[in-house]
């Protein structure tokens, strides 16, 4: 992060910060590039990739489609999360290239920004998922040791405390299973959330996940290595939402990630337990934000990550 935009940023996240304070925001094109690999030469795949939509921080239009077969444009009925479907042959070479491009337009999550609540969300984000469980004795024993209030501002705090920002080869993180965390204490962002969205349910707090990828703030164009994910919470009736393991990794900004997002991120789907549509062989998937594929009914995982940004088109 540029020292310029370091000192914004800092200036945002101050105590001080008022219902006025104006967002920031950020322009750019996205491409979502990925070769399967390792598929016997004319298979036959079945292709879902995940599809960045507009919302209320993120606006988007598709530039461009490069996938073979027949895509189909799909929502998953959960959730609402948009999806891209196709079924192709692999090559002579036993791949399959995949492209979606994009021209995004996002926008600063702020303090008391978000939408409201409606029943409908709200019962649906109080219920446990297969990595997320409510009100298990492991994850309320968190809660129960500690002497201070249960609200999201104390439950992202006790996250940031009890967990730290670690990705050990061949370690278990990153599947944002909440009771492992509980008993490892490291994790990357998605085990970071899972637990924090797992306290939350857990204490009647609605809370929620959401997937995408990080853009660096201080570069205009590159490749990125992989997905980022960050939480939603109920607070007031309305969405907000927090970022802790860039707290955990930036302490210097751990005032700014509890109810602001910087617009240097794009999100693409949200939930867990996912059954897509056209429905998959395989159970429902822990997330979604890299191509899921299936072949003869089997989940086929190798592929390779071509993710990039760059400037927005003038």
């Amino acid at each position: 992060m540029s020292l310029l935009r370091l000192l914004f940023v800092l200036a945002l996240a101050l105590p001080s910060c008022s219902s006025t304070e104006l967002a920031n925001s950020r322009e750019f094109t996205f491409t979502y590039g990925a070769t399967i690999t390792d598929l016997a030469p004319g298979a036959l795949a079945r292709i879902w990739l995940p599809l960045a939509q507009s919302g209320r921080y993120q606006q988007i239009t598709i530039d461009g489609v490069d996938v073979p077969g027949e895509p189909r444009y799909t929502t998953e009925s959960r959730y609402g999360n948009r999806l891209l479907f196709t079924e192709a042959r692999a090559d002579e070479r036993g791949r399959i290239a995949l492209k979606v491009m994009y021209s995004v337009r996002r926008d600063e999550v702020l303090p008391h920004s978000g939408s409201e609540l409606n029943d409908e969300q709200r019962e649906l984000f109080l219920l446990s998922n297969a990595m997320v469980p409510v009100g298990d004795s492991a994850v309320k024993h968190l809660v129960d040791t500690r002497d201070h209030e249960v609200s999201p501002r104390a439950l992202y705090d006790l996250v940031d405390d009890q967990v730290a920002y670690d990705k050990p080869a061949g370690g278990d993180w990153g599947r944002g299973d909440a009771l492992w965390v509980c008993d490892s204490g490291h994790g990357n962002c998605t085990d970071f959330h899972s637990l924090f969205i797992a306290l939350c349910r857990s204490n009647n707090i609605p809370a929620r996940f959401q997937m995408g990828f990080p853009l660096p703030a201080d570069k205009s164009e590159g490749t990125l290595g992989g997905y980022h994910c960050w939480a939603w919470f109920e607070t007031g009736g309305r969405w907000s939402a927090c970022d802790i393991s860039e707290a955990d990794k930036h302490p210097e900004l751990k005032e700014y990630y509890f109810g602001h997002l910087t617009p240097d991120r794009l999100a693409f789907t949200i939930g867990r337990d996912l059954t897509l549509e056209p429905p998959q062989a395989g159970p429902p998937l822990n997330y979604l934000i890299y191509p899921y594929v299936e072949v003869a009914g089997q989940v086929h995982s190798t592929f390779e990550k071509q993710f990039s940004f760059g400037p927005a088109t003038p």
